[in-house]
């Protein structure tokens, strides 16, 4: 499980990147999971 201050850091970091990096992130994210 992810805290919800890690959680806060990786969404203000895809807020910063582009819709397919995003997309790649969560990917992987999922994979992980």
């Amino acid at each position: 499980m992810v805290d919800t201050v890690t959680r806060k850091r990786e969404i203000a970091g895809l807020q910063r990147m582009g819709l397919s990096e995003v997309a790649e992130f969560y990917s992987k994210l999922n994979k992980i999971s």
